[in-house]
């Protein structure tokens, strides 16, 4: 293999180049199949570079879900949800924020793989519950909060949220295009609509 001359911009860039062809062989080959050298492949440079930015495959993979998990609960934290009318309002509100955060549309298998990662690696599913569920639900609970929500309501609008996305992810990768089940896309248009012409449920007090 020929290895690329390397500059300075090119050493600045390198991990993310490695984390991105990481995630790349992972969602294709598996993690445990992909190895370093299919890696340094992929980003035409030598095996032993990759050791200058990771000690091993789990610690790539580690820093590669906190670089993709936070550039994308950064965005959804990014700017105020609009609390609306009603409770139910508020979790439309939500839901489509995360709907344009991790962008339904595009065939993403990345959270079907850690997923299923982190049903087999404690470390992993302890990135996950940090860097996504407790940032989600805390912001969550403040919303709740400040609507007068029950902590059973909190509970169950939570979990339909974290649902209705995994689900969304996990189907779309199955059945990309020809999914017999309604899209989440689609859910929220339907949902927004029926919104709409409902009267204005007042918060409780």
């Amino acid at each position: 293999m020929t290895v690329r001359k390397t500059s300075k911009r090119d050493k600045e860039n390198r991990p993310t180049e490695i984390i991105n062809s990481a995630l790349k062989l992972f969602e294709k080959k598996g993690f445990e199949s992909t190895t370093f050298s299919d890696i340094a492949k992929d980003c035409n440079i030598a095996r032993s570079t990759i050791y200058l930015y990771f000690t091993d495959k789990n610690d790539l993979l580690e820093k590669a879900m906190i670089t993709r998990i936070s550039e994308e609960t950064n965005t959804f934290f990014e700017g105020k949800i609009k609390k609306g009318n009603s409770k139910i309002e508020l979790f439309q509100n939500v839901l489509e924020k995360v709907f344009l955060t991790l962008d339904h549309e595009k065939d993403d298998p990345f959270y079907v793989l850690i997923t299923n990662l982190a049903c087999k690696n404690k470390k992993i599913a302890q990135i996950m519950r940090k860097q996504v569920i407790e940032r989600i639900l805390g912001t969550w609970h403040t919303l709740c909060k400040e609507a007068n929500f029950t902590e059973e309501e909190e509970k169950i609008y939570a979990y339909l949220i974290f649902s209705l996305h995994l689900t969304s992810q996990f189907l779309n990768v199955i059945y990309k295009n020809d999914s017999p089940f309604i899209q989440l896309p689609e859910f929220l248009r339907i949902s927004r609509e029926q919104l709409n012409k409902d009267q204005p449920i007042k918060n409780d007090t």
